[in-house]
């Protein structure tokens, strides 16, 4: 099932709520502390591992942000093949249960690996849940869901804040643990798959030859130039945002002296900016844009507001970094939020979770190089640092602009074939109007493209213009 041509066959339950509910907890506990790594790296850096240099600290939440989208490969495969088994939350509960009693490097390397891993191979299942459930509000359910873990990145950094100069770091962990656990309970109480549409396996084929042979879909990045593209742009931004989310606390403390209660609730303001911007993506903008569009328009105003407001004239404004956080926030919301949209661009209904696994793997190993070179650059925290820190962010999303805008080129091309092979066949058909389809795409899309008629041959077709690529709504 592509964009370009959905299975009319499959009936999708659009108002599924109870489906909704379960995801938006699943999301919220699974990638909860992915929004609030930046607090977490502030204390720690200032705490239990002040003696570490910020490589060494750099590299927990590398190898946490590692499993958080290389764990996806985990159970992407499994989903399309078996469906959601609960079994698989047992490395997050156990990641929670530690979180409050850890204190040395070693420990707390190994929580952040749980809960990465754990948040990981939940992931795919959860969105698959959707999948099977949404298609013309795909796009919403996608942001609601995503919405959980944004609301976890606002109000558990006030909680973290306030706890930790009140009753200490255990003593506030375990209010955070249980929360983010009873969300998972909340999960997998109401999120189920839809048993018939997972992938039949043949006579002749076995599970587990086909998931060791078929988990990485390198056979989609060597030969299918979309999916290629898209793996670069989801990676080059999703490393990009990451080592921000990351960084940004620390920045304000260091290089701003903003106390830690300023910089903390950076991190809140930035996610707030986040929840408005998933959620007007998904419920709003993407419908009237295109989701291809909306990640080209969010790409670029992050660029331009890590060259303007954060390179250009934060130390001299230090209280625009509000502004930043929030701006960039909202447009990192959008960036995020369809994503999984965005996959689905280059899978079918069988096989997603192996396609977005596959995409989040290469995502991972982004992590795991992009972010221990991003605490190389700031190194001992000084202000050119970060200037370095801030370049090397912003051509990471600028290389996620470009690979968008050729891969709605492609896109775009791609559609116009399939229409022209249409009016070809409407033309030798004398029971269609001629021009139906041209008139139909022009409609739809709502985007000017080249008429042309060829008049010795009485035909007609449609070729891709510079106004068709910037006005078509994909």
């Amino acid at each position: 099932m592509t964009d370009i041509e959905p299975l009319s066959t499959i009936e999708y339950q659009e108002n599924n709520y109870k489906i909704l509910l379960g995801c938006f907890f699943g999301i919220s506990s699974s990638w909860g502390i992915f929004f609030i790594c930046g607090t977490y790296q502030d204390y720690f850096s200032q705490h239990q591992l002040a003696s570490f240099s910020t490589f060494s600290i750099s590299w927990i939440f590398s190898v946490y942000y590692f499993f958080i989208v290389a764990g996806n490969i985990l159970s992407g495969l499994y989903f399309d093949i078996s469906g959601f088994n609960k079994l698989f939350a047992i490395p997050l509960i156990a990641g929670f249960v530690m979180l409050p009693f850890v204190g040395t490097y070693g420990e707390i390397m190994g929580c952040f690996v749980l809960l990465g891993l754990g948040g990981g191979i939940l992931i795919p299942p959860i969105l698959g849940c959707l999948t099977d459930n949404f298609f013309v509000k795909r796009n919403f359910a996608n942001s609601y869901a995503i919405a959980g873990a944004i609301i976890v990145g606002i109000v558990y950094p006030v909680i973290l804040q306030k706890g930790f100069d009140q009753i200490g770091y255990e003593k506030t962990n375990f209010i955070i643990s249980g929360l983010l656990l009873a969300q998972l309970g909340l999960c997998l109480l109401l999120c189920s798959d839809r048993k018939e549409l997972r992938r039949k396996l043949q006579p002749h084929e076995n599970f587990w030859s086909i998931y060791f042979k078929e988990s990485f879909d390198y056979r989609s990045l060597l030969e299918d130039r979309k999916f290629m593209l898209v793996s670069i742009s989801i990676t080059a931004g999703e490393v990009s945002t990451a080592v921000l989310l990351l960084y940004i606390a620390s920045y304000c403390s260091t290089i701003l002296n903003f106390d830690d209660s300023q910089s903390f609730n950076m991190i809140t303001v930035l996610n707030v900016g986040t929840l408005l911007g998933g959620c007007s993506a998904g419920i709003i903008i993407a419908d009237k844009m295109g989701k291809i569009n909306c990640l080209i328009t969010a790409s670029f105003f992050m660029l331009f507001l890590n060259l303007v407001f954060w390179l250009g004239i934060s130390v001299e404004y230090p209280k625009i970094m509000y502004a930043f956080s929030l701006l960039w926030g909202f447009n990192y919301g959008a960036f995020m939020s369809l994503c999984p949209s965005i996959v689905s661009i280059v899978s079918n209904y069988y096989d997603f979770g192996k396609k977005y696994s596959t995409i989040y793997f290469i995502v991972g190993v982004g992590f795991l190089a992009g972010i221990p070179i991003s605490g190389v650059i700031i190194g001992d925290s000084k202000k050119n640092n970060f200037i370095n820190f801030m370049v090397y962010a912003s051509i990471l999303i600028l290389i996620s602009f470009v690979s968008l805008i050729a891969l709605k080129i492609i896109h775009l091309k791609e559609y116009i074939e399939y229409k022209n092979n249409e009016i070809e066949h409407e033309n030798r058909s004398p029971e269609s109007p001629l021009d139906n389809s041209v008139t139909k795409f022009v409609n739809d899309q709502q985007c000017e493209v080249i008429d042309v008629e060829n008049s010795s041959l009485g035909k007609r077709s449609l070729k891709l213009s510079l106004m068709s690529i910037i006005s078509t709504k994909y």
